[in-house]
């Protein structure tokens, strides 16, 4: 009789005998590589309701193996299946091995459902293919050599369990990564509690379509991160709320998307970063903090923050001359910062060059 219960697979034998003897597998699924592993195909294999865990470890049967250092190398390996389609648990991607062995590629195209989280670190991954994923826990990743993701859409975040140490549940993390485009995971019209795109190098365009927003993070604050453009909307969105936005990179320009209808943020902070194109693209924003960034010289404050009430306003340290409400744009004398005429919070400036027809 059949074992669909837990599985561990170590060679192609064990993927095709699993394959062969369940469609449906009711346990986890243990895939481990070692110097003895070839590719594995899972073809015939439809859903796991446990979860997928997948490493590469260092026996304790490498004599020489004391330390991850003395792990003997061996070729990263490929997993595929044409006909997985749900992972109820899990689906984690691990190596302990770094630099030693791994996975490079990982290819599930019509895996349609993952129930908790995909938690991808191992920096011999450079193909994923997950094509048709639409409903997942979260997401973090965690893969500086990925140059090739292809995915349609995600279109729904639950918010899983994820497994310790793993991101918080509702959380799409990227912390490396080296595709240039993540729109496919960025661009759903829903609700989410957390975003953060941490990286190494940056990426020339963040497009952030999602309805709902409980935080979102632009870099880290020991990493030097340059994004050309952050877009808020794709086209489809039309209102868009962001509790708390914090950047700790060099972005160029802020764009908002003409179908964008309503635009509002609790808190803008830019911290140790900087932005090029000074001009807030919000409806309607409750704290603006600005920390030890780098430029530029001039804020503009648009004509709908007359509107705004119990604002808050926080420079501290930085390059800003705050000398009048007017500047001259094209020879043209033009306003271009509006206080809020209603009951304002707070105004904290700190080490910042300011005169008295700027307030």
């Amino acid at each position: 009789m059949a074992n669909c219960g837990d599985r561990k697979v170590f060679t192609q034998k064990d993927a095709r005998d699993l394959a062969r003897e369940c469609k449906v597998l009711v346990g986890n699924l243990d895939i481990i590589s070692r110097n003895d592993t070839d590719d594995l195909n899972f073809d015939g294999l439809e859903e796991v309701k446990g979860s997928i865990w997948v490493q590469s470890i260092c026996f304790a049967d490498d004599k020489n193996a004391k330390e991850k250092k003395d792990c003997p190398s061996w070729e990263p390996v490929k997993i595929e299946s044409s006909t997985l389609r749900r992972v109820g648990g899990h689906f984690v991607v691990r190596s302990f091995v770094p630099g030693k062995a791994g996975f490079w590629n990982i290819t599930v195209p019509r895996l349609r459902t993952i129930g908790e989280d995909l938690l991808l670190n191992d920096e011999q991954l450079e193909y994923l293919d997950v094509t048709d994923l639409e409903e997942i826990g979260d997401v973090d990743l965690d893969v500086p050599n990925l140059n090739t993701l292809r995915h349609e859409q995600l279109r729904s975040v639950t918010g899983g369990q994820a497994p310790a140490p793993g991101p918080i549940a509702g959380n799409f993390v990227v912390r490396r990564i080296a595709v240039d485009n993540l729109d496919s995971f960025l661009k759903p019209n829903i609700s989410l509690p957390n975003v953060q795109i941490q990286l190494e190098s940056g990426m020339p365009r963040v497009t952030i379509g999602y309805a709902e927003l409980g935080s979102l993070v632009l870099g880290a604050p020991e990493t030097n991160v340059s994004f050309d453009e952050v877009v808020f909307g794709d086209g489809n969105t039309q209102a868009l709320h962001i509790q708390n936005f914090t950047s700790y990179s060099e972005v160029k320009k802020l764009v908002r998307e003409p179908q964008l209808r309503d635009f509002s943020a609790g808190m803008f902070k830019m911290d140790r970063g900087s932005l090029h194109h000074w001009e807030l693209p919000f409806d309607t924003l409750r704290e603006l903090r600005l920390l030890d960034i780098k430029c530029p010289e001039t804020i503009t404050l648009p004509p709908r923050a007359a509107t705004w009430s119990n604002f808050t306003l926080q420079i501290k340290r930085g390059p800003m001359k705050l000398a009048s409400e007017y500047a001259d744009k094209d020879g043209q004398r033009t306003k271009t910062w509006y206080w809020p005429e209603q009951p304002i919070d707070t105004i904290d400036l700190q080490d910042v060059s300011i005169d008295n027809a700027f307030l």
